[in-house]
């Protein structure tokens, strides 16, 4: 989980330049980047938490953590793309493509970086057996 929160806080930066080269908040391409980040970065750190719990305690249910993560994913896309479109108000607020696109950026980073902290903490445990043991079974 450390590299999936470097990774976040590595991010953050260059949320925070593009946004600022955007207008910062104020502006409405800053806002929905700002906006992108934050939610992209709790919905992603979220869903690897998810999946690292599953598999530590339920590995046979890893199928449907990750289609739960995904299905979160989808879901904050629909809403973010389409609130703007339904509510004017809204719309005055944030741009929906940066935020789309600020989203999309932080979820695979944040993704692909945590799957591989999960796959190498998977891993470990495994590569600490010594290859003469075997466990479970007795042979004979």
């Amino acid at each position: 989980m450390n590299r999936t929160l470097l990774s976040v806080a590595l991010l953050l930066p260059i949320a925070i330049v593009a946004c600022w080269q955007h207008g910062g908040l104020a502006e409405l391409r800053g806002a929905g980047i700002a906006l992108g980040y934050g939610v992209g970065a709790l919905v992603s750190v979220w869903g690897i938490y998810l999946q690292r719990h599953t598999l530590r305690h339920r590995p046979e249910r890893m199928t449907a953590a990750t289609a739960i993560d995904f299905g979160t994913k989808l879901l904050v896309v629909l809403v973010g793309a389409t609130l703007p479109h339904l509510m004017p108000r809204v719309a005055e607020l944030w741009d929906w493509r940066s935020f789309l696109l600020t989203f999309a950026i932080v979820s695979v980073v944040v993704l692909t970086v945590g799957t591989a902290d999960a796959v190498k903490a998977i891993a470990r445990p495994a590569s600490h057996e010594s290859p003469g043991t075997q466990t479970g079974s007795s042979a004979g």
